[in-house]
């Protein structure tokens, strides 16, 4: 199976596994990718605050990075999906953790947080 009729299965498998109840502190918005950025513990990723057509919670002003520490189980899926939501002008589902205390090593309380799990229309 190529590549890209397997990575929208893993991610529909993992959404349709994901757990939502498993961790109370879960949100999620449509994010517009706005910049990717990768060092060597991490990746993050900052999304437009505003974009025509999307319904832009208040808070993505305030928390403007949302990262994945490589170490995660599925980092590079995520960063897989991220990239190609970019490059094709697509709208991603970011669900993170709200809790700061589970923000990856590097990632600031006031203005990160971990991306959980992403999902994309296709």
């Amino acid at each position: 199976m190529n590549k890209k009729r397997l990575l929208p299965a893993l991610v529909a498998a993992g959404l349709l596994c994901w757990d939502g109840g498993a961790v109370a502190a879960e949100q999620s918005f449509d994010c517009m990718v706005r910049q990717l950025r990768v060092n060597a513990e991490r990746f993050f990723v900052r999304c437009h605050s505003r974009y025509a057509g999307l319904e832009i919670p208040a808070y993505v002003t305030e928390i403007q990075y949302y990262s994945v520490p490589y170490s995660q189980e599925n980092a590079r899926y995520l960063f897989d999906l991220v990239l190609e939501a970019r490059g094709g002008g697509k709208a991603l589902r970011l669900i993170f953790e709200d809790d700061p205390a589970s923000n990856p090593a590097g990632c600031s309380a006031d203005n990160c947080r971990r991306i959980v799990a992403l999902g994309m229309r296709y």
